[in-house]
């Protein structure tokens, strides 16, 4: 199974007519089958306002609705039970299973799936739910029910594993014509962070740490104003793999700024800096101010 969490919005009408009646609002036939969860006897032609008047109970919240996908391999057949319960205990994992949500499935394509509307808005106490790791913790909970109903398992890489670039980082890209890079993943820093911290520790300057992280298959890079660790086509921001008590900063203090050793070791010149324009009052003469009569 894969599933997925769209960008929080702040409409439920625009969503739920999607879901309904198409994106042209005249294929209601490829809806399968609604379901509602903690809306009972609404309707799904009224849910979303009634979602959306609930949401008014949080003042601070800008964008209450939440979108999951979660579909199916195309070699799985699943029971519409057995979809409603994949989805109840992802949205339970998730911490949703009080929150008002209509499910949805479609018939349109060659493989299952169903989407969820939901309120991250409580419609009793009017608390936000949480959104921290959300993908992470839907990626978990559905790789336990895959086992738990012996479904085929998707390759992780599917998953939504490797975050998309941002826009600096295709226009880096671009403008040094490198592969694209794939960022490594909160878990992988973590263990880089102490496998290498020893070697962090004991370097003398920039130039040392990068022959050692090189003996080991790494290597520091410019990257606009930042600082990479990169092997292959696979990198993390410098400060994601230093260990505590150490910061690009102190380094900086000690060795002096990366962006010139990485230009002295590639041949890069320094542009020259204009010379500020200094005014010698010492010499200028003290001007006389005429008195009025």
């Amino acid at each position: 199974m894969i599933g997925k969490i769209l960008p929080h919005r702040n409409n439920f009408g625009p969503l739920s007519g999607y879901l309904l009646y198409g994106r042209d609002r005249q294929t209601p036939e490829r809806v399968e089958w609604i379901a509602m969860r903690n809306l009972d006897g609404v309707s799904p032609e009224v849910a979303h306002v009634v979602m959306q008047a609930a949401a008014k109970l949080s003042k601070r919240v800008q964008k209450p609705r939440q979108h999951v996908i979660v579909s199916w391999a195309h070699e799985d057949k699943p029971s519409s039970d057995q979809m409603l319960s994949i989805m109840d205990q992802a949205l339970a994992d998730l911490g949703l299973s009080e929150h008002q949500a209509m499910y949805v499935a479609h018939n349109d394509t060659d493989h299952s799936h169903v989407h969820a509307i939901i309120n991250r808005v409580h419609p009793d106490t009017g608390k936000v739910a949480k959104d921290n790791h959300e993908r992470l913790k839907l990626r978990k909970s559905l790789m336990r029910q895959e086992q738990q109903y012996g479904l085929v398992k998707t390759p992780y890489k599917s998953r939504g594993h490797h975050p998309q670039r941002t826009f600096s980082e295709i226009e880096i890209a671009k403008r040094d014509n490198s592969e694209e890079l794939v960022r490594l993943s909160k878990d992988r820093c973590l263990k880089l962070r102490e496998s290498l911290a020893f070697t962090f520790k004991s370097a003398g300057s920039w130039s040392s740490l990068n022959s050692m992280l090189k003996r080991r298959g790494y290597e520091l890079k410019l990257s606009g104003r930042g600082i990479r660790l990169t092997r292959g086509l696979h990198y993390a921001k410098m400060s994601d793999v230093l260990p505590p008590k150490i910061s690009s900063k102190q380094l900086t203090q000690r060795w002096g700024r990366f962006a010139d050793y990485w230009n002295k070791q590639n041949g890069i010149k320094p542009l020259r800096k204009r010379k500020k324009r200094q005014k010698k009052l010492e010499t200028q003469r003290p001007r006389q101010v005429q008195s009025m009569p």
